[in-house]
């Protein structure tokens, strides 16, 4: 992540991953490689604390689209990963009331929002290999 270009290909974004996203079969796995109490005995397979400071997310929904491949994400106090906008021009909760009568009240709301995930930039994806232990 930390080669990473702008949009102009030229830019080096120079971002640090904060997050190890991974689907329901890599929970484990992923809890394994970032657990601080857990020292391996053979010294190649220690774990480096840049990827040790990483926060697993577990999501359901990828193992659907694969149970191998998880992806690194930047912290949002770094770079916008994801693009939070309104539609038709609200800011907000759109709020409608309507009276009936002296006796009640009614209300009525509605968010006209989407979310897109910003091209190239504070995300990267691969796979994981099985290894035999």
């Amino acid at each position: 992540m930390a080669k990473q270009t702008g949009l102009d290909k030229k830019t080096v974004l120079n971002i640090c991953p904060s997050f190890l996203i991974v689907p329901a079969s890599l929970e484990l796995k992923a809890e394994q490689l970032v657990a601080q109490n857990l020292v391996p005995a053979d010294t190649a397979k220690v774990v480096p604390q840049s990827i040790r400071t990483l926060a697993p997310i577990v999501e359901l929904r990828l193992d659907a689209a694969s149970e191998t491949a998880w992806y690194l994400a930047a912290s949002p106090n770094q770079i916008d990963t994801i693009e939070y906008a309104y539609l038709e021009g609200q800011q907000g909760a759109y709020i409608e009331t309507r009276n009936g009568f002296d006796v009640w009240t009614g209300w009525r709301s509605s968010v006209a929002s989407t979310s897109v995930p910003r091209p190239s930039t504070g995300a990267a994806s691969t796979r994981i290999r099985a290894r035999n232990a």
